[in-house]
Order: C-alpha cells, then sequence, then structure tokens
C-alpha cells in the first residue's frame, strides 16, 4: 500500500500570512532551519543571521508593510531586538510558540517538552482484554496543556492497525501550525520527496503540485502533497474559521 502523506492548510484572504498580529513587547521565536537574516532595513543589507529557535523581542506593533513571498510563505518585516541589536527580520517565518529541538520525535513529545500541563492524561476510552488495538475496542486520551495565554489540546485515538493524534492551539495562525509540522515530521517529508524521484508522480499531478504550495481551482486552500511506500500517512493542518483556533492531525493506517 502506498503512504499519502498530505500537509494542509486552508486561508481566507485575510489569513494570508505565516503570523496573525503582535504587538511591541511580544517574543518570537525564529522557526527557518537555516535561520533568517537580520537587516538594517525592510529588504536592505543583512547585518547578521538569527538562528534556529532563537527568541526575538518585539519593538514595533505588525505593520502590514509590503509584503514578499518565501518558500511559500507570506511575511513582513518586524522589527525586533537580537542580543541588543535591533533591525529588520522577515515575519513568515516566526511563531509565538517555540520551535521543535531535534529530540522532539512526535507531537505528544513536543507538547509535553515544550509547553505547562493543565492536567495528567486523560483516559476518554480503553481497548477490551485484548488490548488496545484489538480491532473490537479503541483506546483513546486527552491532555490539556498551556503556554502563556494559549491553550493547547492534545488527543490520540487508536484502533486495529490506525492511529490518529491532533493538537488544537488557540492564538496562532495555521501557518505557525504548518512550520511545526514541517520540522518535526521533517524526516517523513524528505522521503516522500525521495520515492517521488524514483517511482514519479502518481495521479497525473504535476512535479510543481508536491513540491511547493498550490492554490487550487475554487478554493482558499494551498496544500503540500507526498507520497512514499509504505501504510497510509496523512498530516494535516487546518484553522477554525469561526474560532482563532489551529489544529494538527496526523493519521496512519494500514
Amino acid at each position: 500500500m502506498k503512504t499519502f502523506l498530505t500537509i494542509l492548510f486552508c486561508l481566507v484572504a485575510t489569513l494570508g500570512f505565516s503570523i496573525d498580529k503582535y504587538s511591541k513587547g511580544d517574543e518570537l521565536f525564529v522557526h527557518a532551519p537555516s535561520g533568517l537574516k537580520l537587516r538594517k532595513t525592510p529588504d536592505g543589507d543583512a547585518m547578521v543571521t538569527v538562528p534556529y529557535g532563537t527568541k526575538l523581542k518585539v519593538l514595533e506593533n505588525k505593520i502590514m508593510n509590503p509584503s514578499k513571498m518565501v518558500e511559500g510563505l507570506y511575511g513582513c518585516w518586524a522589527k525586533v531586538d537580537y542580543n541588543g541589536t535591533t533591525g529588520f527580520i522577515f515575519d513568515g517565518y516566526l511563531s509565538f510558540l517555540p520551535a521543535p529541538k531535534d529530540y522532539h520525535a512526535d507531537l505528544l513529545n513536543y507538547c509535553e517538552s515544550t509547553f505547562e500541563h493543565v492536567t495528567p492524561l486523560l483516559i476518554s476510552s480503553i481497548g477490551n482484554c485484548y488490548g488496545d488495538d484489538d480491532g473490537i475496542g479503541e483506546a483513546s486520551h486527552t491532555q490539556v496543556f498551556k503556554y502563556k495565554d494559549k491553550t493547547i489540546v492534545y488527543s490520540k485515538s487508536s484502533g486495529n492497525e490506525w492511529a490518529e493524534e491532533v493538537i488544537t492551539i488557540t492564538g496562532i495562525s495555521n501557518e505557525e501550525a504548518y512550520l511545526i509540522t514541517s520540522y518535526i515530521f521533517r524526516d517523513q517529508i524528505k522521503k516522500a520527496g525521495d520515492y517521488f524521484k524514483t517511482n514519479g508522480y502518481p495521479n497525473n499531478i504535476s512535479p510543481e503540485a508536491y513540491t511547493k504550495y498550490v492554490q487550487y481551482p475554487k478554493t482558499d486552500c494551498f496544500m503540500l502533497q507526498l507520497n512514499s511506500d509504505g501504510c497510509d500517512e496523512n498530516l494535516v493542518v487546518s484553522k477554525s474559521m469561526s474560532e482563532n483556533i489551529a489544529c494538527i492531525k496526523w493519521y496512519t493506517g494500514c
């Protein structure tokens, strides 16, 4: 069975930028794996490269100044302080949430290592005597975390040869959620990309649709699709249109 790995994030016109409003005094984290250039002026000369994971202090409220796109993500210029140096940095790869580390192997590990526990693991259902994934009973549990003013709810369900993890996070954009998943699942994404090179691109979809963000006709969605061999696997990042909540969903089944 082929694996189908999908990263999906849906945007309305007013949510086209990677991070929502931020204000003077806020702290933002760099999520660009290769770092971001700190510049003297917007689009000006680079002074230094700010490493991945660095925490920056915002010096001015977000201004919707002329935007730019870098590798599929729109952003503006944020005025920040970096170790006493003031400059401007592309905010498309900034987030209110800390960047995942190399040891964050999955979504639960990221939550447990990064956020404050609000509740212990809450069991909502268990399998029968044959175990949690016996194909008859299903097992699920939930945990609630907090980071400053943001609430993070993690849940996992599993059954016979399938498992699903879901995280909802208040107060962040879905692009910020995408940045988190693209780092945690970077090995799987690379493996899927390598599979394409060897086996071709399925379903008569152009290679560009699998290597960059593509806006699909008659939708407000941008999608990056990947594929490799193995069990079915889906990774989805979406945004609630009625509430300021981002959702990350990972599913696998054989």
